[in-house]
């Protein structure tokens, strides 16, 4: 008996190891293109230590989502979403889900925008000045540039932003003080007024106007150096665009995405 027992566990134990086999071969024959993977990165500026998340899916694309405003969390939403579904990357500052990074430093309390820090005029209007001015700058020039080189180089740029209703829309650029700073403007009444796109690429101004949505053209030459992502990039021979959205509009921005990428994945 106890042999017809130990022939039985040997049994079950074979067929269990025969399951977990197949179950194992089952699992490596998903799409590796719908796979994406995380991975984060830490800064320490004064008493605040920054994280950088990227997302990454295997099917790749020509261009790279940025976002570096951690409260505009429709457009941190909607990019992520973008690349677990069609593929691409992502990069973000985690900043608790606030606009502007927080720190300390030498005993003095900073509050700057992410998106200003990228030139030496950028930077200055953001510091107080104080005898510690110089060394601050230095190390948020250390920050912008580290931001900087996780971004890749070989891709287009896609910054996503959100705004409330009333804080910003295409009706923005119309007014007088932008004219001198704008080429020209679609409008498209059929579409919400706080969904559109910002670029200094006339083809791509003129292929989104195509479609029918509110988009920007920007006087490049004369742009105000704001040390934004949206002034050094095209600087560096690279193309940018943003895609703006209104605040809790996830689908809209990412159908948005979707347009703007098939244009760029066809340059």
């Amino acid at each position: 008996m106890k042999s017809f027992y130990a022939l039985g566990c040997l049994f079950l134990l074979l067929a269990s190891s025969f399951t977990s086999s197949q179950q194992q071969i089952s699992f490596n024959r998903l799409p590796s293109e719908n796979l994406t993977h995380s991975d984060r990165l830490f800064f320490r500026l004064g008493d605040n230590v920054l994280t950088i998340a990227t997302t990454s899916n295997t099917k790749q694309r020509s261009f790279v989502l940025v976002s570096l405003h951690n409260n505009e969390t429709t457009a941190i939403n909607a990019g992520q979403e973008f690349v677990q579904e069609q593929g691409g990357q992502m990069v973000r500052l985690e900043n608790d889900e606030k606009h502007n990074i927080h720190f300390e430093f030498l005993n003095k309390k900073y509050s700057i925008d992410p998106n200003k820090i990228f030139t030496q005029k950028g930077r200055a209007s953001l510091l107080k000045s104080g005898p510690y001015k110089n060394t601050l700058s230095v190390e948020v020039q250390r920050f912008a540039d580290y931001l900087f080189e996780i971004i890749p180089y070989n891709k287009h740029v896609i910054g996503l932003h959100n705004y409330n209703p009333g804080e910003r829309s295409i009706k923005t650029f119309k007014k007088r003080k932008l004219a001198r700073k704008i080429k020209t403007t679609n409008h498209n009444p059929a579409e919400d007024e706080g969904n559109f796109f910002v670029t200094t690429d006339v083809d791509i101004y003129n292929a989104l106007k195509a479609k029918h949505y509110n988009v920007v053209l920007q006087n490049f030459t004369v742009i105000r150096d704001d040390g934004s992502l949206g002034l050094v990039v095209p600087k560096n021979r690279r193309l940018y665009v943003d895609v703006v959205a209104k605040t809790g509009m996830v689908e809209a921005q990412k159908k948005m995405i979707a347009d703007l990428a098939e244009l760029l994945d066809g340059r």
